[in-house]
């Protein structure tokens, strides 16, 4: 790696709609999303969709950078 950069971990958070079935609980969902064999790259194909319906993400998206040695959000 160049010495002039740094390599840092960086949390995204995005806020999105997803059609599910309208008797699923939120913890059906959850379970859904983080638990089962739903692959988290099928949101891709959302978010695509987003940026050409409205021409950027960035009103749906924030970024955190973590703290390697606490793994902790560091602040601005």
């Amino acid at each position: 790696m160049n010495d002039s950069l740094q390599k840092r971990t960086i949390r995204a958070h995005i806020t999105f709609s997803m059609e599910l079935p309208a008797e699923w609980s939120d913890a059906d969902i959850w379970f859904y999303l983080n638990e089962s064999s739903w692959c988290a790259s099928n949101v891709l194909p959302i978010l695509e969709k987003m940026d050409e319906e409205h021409g950027c993400l960035c009103n749906y998206c924030e970024f955190e950078v973590i703290n390697e040695d606490e793994q902790e959000v560091e602040q601005p």
